[in-house]
């Protein structure tokens, strides 16, 4: 991203001194050893055929984000950037840093390539990354047996509970895992989590704040296609929804009362419109009970609710296909615009549609699979502090939920 220009050069100079001095030995430790191999993603599975049913209504260059593609070629350092604010859009003073260590998530969990694993798809685990430097919690990671793969992992609760999806080819079901990150970054409490079978691969998940509610999209075993669901933990209850068209980008609010997702809708023409329904709404048609929340002229690309359900955060396209594309938020209650809260995308043949993370605060964000397909983009959202990890050993696979703060 390019320097505020709004800011004075010396105080701009300063934030990039005090971000490159706080990662520098982290650095100085990334070598072409750390790169991933460029695995070759599976065309012909379950899950990768969800991806390309969404690729048919996201439209025009941004579909790029959501296909497979192969690992970045050559990263060997934490790419860093200065802290930018909005002008006249974000308060506070930039910093140089994300937020008050004790606010921010210490680590976020991603899936990532297994590079000591050969195979058609490729291999993947979930490992445990620090949020200060985007490097890997050595030694650690989460797997699965050889008859699963897993490709969704969203946090469950607090910061440092998550669950991770893996499914079942021959089963043709989705198995859940429940874990936990010590303060040390460690595994911890890694048991299945207990819900009814689901039928069907799992490719998106969103937990509630409160740990109660597990949201996900389904390709299922039969006619059906794509679904959307719920399930409330305490009872077990699982609520589906569904319609012919695809869904996408599922968040819920803090108590797991509201889901958000993105879908082109009824009578939208194929465009991306952002939706809510309560969890309890009875199961069925979707859009039966679904309320339009947001629609912009150029489509929406992911979305995110905030943990009180009144705010959205959404990706929009600037002014034509090849313009940029920003983060925003509006109002859940009108689709008003709230503010801009950074530009993610420069446009023209740099384009991508990334996806997003929110920690329990509802303060911090990650933004992940940018145009060079290792950047994970830092964000304070109170104070537009922001900052680039370059992480080249996250998996490759797109259309899942691949990263969780």
């Amino acid at each position: 991203m390019k320097r505020d220009h709004g800011l004075p050069a010396q105080t701009a100079e300063a934030m990039e001194a005090q971000v490159r001095d706080a990662f520098a030995a982290a650095a100085g430790t990334i070598t072409a050893g750390d790169l991933p191999p460029r695995p070759t993603p599976a065309r012909n599975s379950r899950a990768s055929r969800s991806v390309w049913r969404l690729r048919a209504w996201v439209p025009r260059a941004r579909v790029r984000a959501l296909v497979p593609v192969a690992a970045a070629a050559s990263v060997t350092a934490i790419a860093v950037t200065a802290a930018v604010v909005v002008p006249g859009l974000l308060d506070g003073t930039p910093s140089g840093s994300l937020a008050d260590p004790a606010a921010a998530p210490r680590f976020f969990v991603a899936l990532t390539a297994d590079r000591t694993a050969t195979g058609t798809p490729p291999v993947t685990v979930v490992k445990i990354y620090r949020s200060g430097s985007g490097r890997p919690v050595p030694g650690v990671k989460l797997t699965v047996p050889a008859s699963q793969q897993l490709q969704a992992v969203s946090r469950l609760g607090n910061d440092r509970t998550f669950v991770a999806a893996a499914f079942d080819r021959k089963a043709c079901v989705t198995h859940f895992t429940r874990f936990s990150v010590s303060a040390a970054g460690q595994l911890q409490r890694v048991t299945p989590l207990s819900v009814p079978r689901i039928s069907g691969d799992v490719g998106q998940l969103a937990g509630s704040a409160d740990g109660k509610v597990l949201a996900f999209t389904l390709d299922g075993c039969g006619p059906r296609g794509l679904q959307l669901g719920a399930i409330h933990l305490a009872t077990g209850q699982v609520s589906r929804w569904r319609d012919p068209l695809p869904y996408a980008s599922p968040s819920l609010s803090a108590d797991g009362s509201v889901l958000g997702f993105v879908s082109p809708g009824p009578g939208s023409a194929g465009k991306n419109l952002v939706w809510t329904i309560r969890t309890d709404a009875p199961a069925g048609p979707i859009f039966k009970s679904a309320r339009k929340v947001l629609e912009l002229p150029e489509g929406v690309g992911y979305s995110i609710l905030s943990p009180s359900g009144t705010q959205i955060y959404a990706e929009a396209q600037l002014g034509s296909s090849e313009g940029p594309v920003v983060l925003n938020v509006y109002r859940t209650s009108t689709g008003s615009l709230i503010r801009q809260v950074a530009r993610l995308s420069p446009g023209g043949k740099k384009q991508s549609t990334p996806w997003l993370a929110l920690d329990r605060s509802g303060r911090h964000m990650l933004a992940y699979l940018f145009f060079d397909r290792s950047r994970v983009e830092a964000f304070d959202l109170r104070t537009g502090r922001h900052f680039s990890l370059s992480v080249p050993q996250l998996a490759p696979i797109t259309g899942f939920s691949t990263i969780a703060w």
